[in-house]
């Protein structure tokens, strides 16, 4: 294991909350009417990109009336993002191991054949995580540990030593 590559959004900060108040906001600022509620922002959630979610509500909305940091230009589950970064590392998937919160980066990051450790927010944890490393509630630390231990693993919470050990049975499962 060469690399650690995370995710930002939802992985390192729980930032959809803010998004959702932040779009909501903006809706309101600019006059167009429309709220997202957090079981609306967690169906669009699975549009990755900002713009892209953008997009897709107003084509939705218009039918119902008429009735996703990356800096590529295809979002995930598209692996481009994850192959852009093994590119500028100079490694290959195996080399690493990925940390999403979604399905669709979960998707991108395997394509790329990246090892991941899904830690889902609240808008993501009803969703289906095949194929994950590991699904985690959070990574951990001393003061707030993991609360079941995972695969038998100590101490309460992610150190390098266990995700060598994760990485190591993933590659020879892989191989």
């Amino acid at each position: 294991m060469q690399a650690l590559i995370f995710d930002v959004d939802g992985t390192l900060a729980d930032t959809e909350t803010v998004h959702l108040q932040a779009f909501n906001a903006a809706f309101a600022e600019v006059g167009l009417g429309w709220y997202w509620d957090k079981a609306l922002y967690t169906r669009l959630l699975r549009v990755a990109g900002g713009k892209e979610r953008l997009m897709h509500y107003w084509r939705v909305a218009d039918l119902e009336e008429a009735d996703g940091a990356s800096t590529t230009r295809v979002k995930k589950s598209s692996p481009d993002v994850y192959l852009d970064v093994l590119r500028r590392l100079g490694l290959k998937g195996a080399d690493c191991i990925a940390f999403e919160d979604s399905v669709n980066g979960l998707d991108a990051a395997r394509a790329a054949g990246i090892p991941t450790v899904v830690t889902p927010s609240e808008y993501t944890s009803q969703d289906c995580f095949d194929g994950a490393l590991t699904v985690l509630p959070h990574l951990g630390d001393p003061h707030a540990p993991i609360p079941q231990l995972v695969l038998n693993e100590t101490p309460g919470w992610v150190d390098l030593a266990t995700l060598r050990r994760w990485h190591r049975h993933a590659v020879s499962e892989a191989a």
